[in-house]
């Protein structure tokens, strides 16, 4: 995980349905630390880059939303 200032970036090898899970599972975790916390994500400006020919390009979930999968991100 990468932050800065109000920016946050979740990286992580996705090969198969296990990584997938793990993925989500890491989400689910930073869902529930913003909420600890109470700085909640504004899950419609989430999204999510899926690299690689061998990417299964799951669909992940922040707060029971689907996030946006892009092409590129200006960053």
């Amino acid at each position: 995980m990468f932050k800065f200032a109000d920016d946050t970036k979740l990286l992580r090898q996705v090969r198969d349905i296990a990584d997938t899970v793990g993925m989500q599972e890491d989400l689910d975790r930073l869902v529930e630390c913003s909420d600890k916390w109470q700085m909640q994500f504004n899950v419609s400006k989430c999204k999510v880059m899926h690299m690689g020919k061998k990417n299964p390009r799951h669909t992940y979930y922040m707060s029971s939303n689907g996030l946006r999968s892009v092409e590129m991100e200006k960053d």
